[in-house]
């Protein structure tokens, strides 16, 4: 629990039986070293999220945030998080924010016009410490839900019936 890397000086006094005393001068430094993997807390690596073609403007850009846990001392427990896969189309970014990851939409999905779901692979690594750094992975199913957007048409302008006057359909 020593602060910093060092060095830290320890003055050690020693006394004999005759009560004569001496000192030694002892100075420690030491390494951080990663030995942890940084761990996603949001369950079995796969995350469900569904999000209507308008969250946008109903409810923001924020779709999930993302929970990791690495219990290396800082700062080697610091994580970077990244999209890896699934997003081709660059509809999500992904930052960084107190610890946790922050998926956001950075254009409105439209169910009619691109897949109904999108599978992305978030990656959190640790700091580089001792010349080591760690990842985990998870996926992130995005389920986009239709809402009704589009209007009626009909296949003709004008359509014409003809029945007799009595006729029951």
């Amino acid at each position: 629990d020593l602060p910093g890397l060092g060095p830290h000086t320890a003055i050690i006094y020693c006394r004999n039986s005759n009560d004569l005393t001496g000192t030694v001068q002892l100075a420690v430094t030491y390494q951080i070293q990663n030995i942890h993997v940084p761990m996603f807390t949001n369950g079995d690596q796969v995350l469900n999220v569904s999000v209507r073609e308008d969250h946008t403007e109903r409810e923001g850009p924020i779709i999930a945030h993302l929970n990791v846990t690495d219990e290396d001392l800082e700062p080697c427990n610091i994580v970077t998080f990244t999209i890896v896969s699934g997003n081709n189309d660059g509809n999500f970014i992904i930052r960084s924010q107190s610890g946790s990851g922050i998926i956001e939409l950075n254009n409105n999905l439209d169910y009619d016009s691109h897949p109904e779901k999108y599978t992305l692979t978030i990656r959190a690594t640790n700091t580089e410490c001792g010349n080591q750094r760690y990842s985990d992975e998870l996926t992130v199913c995005v389920n986009v839900v239709n809402i009704d957007d589009e209007h009626p048409t009909f296949q003709q302008h004008k359509y014409t019936f003809t029945f007799d006057e009595g006729w029951q359909p």
